[in-house]
């Protein structure tokens, strides 16, 4: 099942703007921030880049794709999406322009505990053996899912402490 198309005002509204003070991440392809949802459901909204169209629409498509045809705990869960074509009127160069801007955002589950290389640092480890068995018995059974469990496999490239986030 498709996740809900959700509105680029909403997503603005629901992280400030898209504010610095909201922003809890960032990488390759764009920034995330956190939002509050009206119902006050907290999630992690992932906006793309807009640098280069064919290529972000790729890396957008390919991110919704993958997150649709997941479905194991721990792997995060999209919760909804945006992807809004606008025609509107900009400055550039002292001139009122038209401009064509394509906004991509992907709307993912909150884990409220950050990733794990927040709790690594310097050699000081602030989780018990339980906890970190537990992070690395989860680790491996989602790429278990993603690899062989699928059906067509996809390969995630980046599994880092940073991308591995904790609830």
């Amino acid at each position: 099942m498709e996740p809900p198309q959700v509105t680029y005002e909403l997503l603005e509204s629901i992280t400030g703007c898209f504010s610095e003070e909201n922003q809890i991440g960032s990488g390759s392809y764009g920034a995330v921030y956190l939002g509050t949802m009206p119902n006050g459901d907290k999630v992690a909204v992932k906006k793309f880049h807009d640098s280069s169209p064919a290529r972000d629409d790729f890396n957008f498509k390919t991110e919704f794709d993958n997150l649709t045809r997941v479905h194991h705990p721990h792997i995060v869960k999209i919760v909804g999406y945006c992807y809004e074509e606008k025609q509107l009127n900009e400055l550039h160069q002292g001139r009122l322009v038209e401009v064509f801007k394509i906004y991509r955002v992907l709307c993912l589950e909150y884990l409220p505990k950050g990733s794990l290389n927040d709790y690594l640092s310097d050699g000081f480890y602030n989780l018990d053996w339980h906890t970190c068995y537990k992070i690395i018995k989860g680790i491996f059974e989602a790429i278990k899912y993603i690899h062989l469990e699928l059906g067509e496999a996809f390969y995630h490239l980046d599994i880092k402490p940073g991308n591995i986030l904790l609830d």
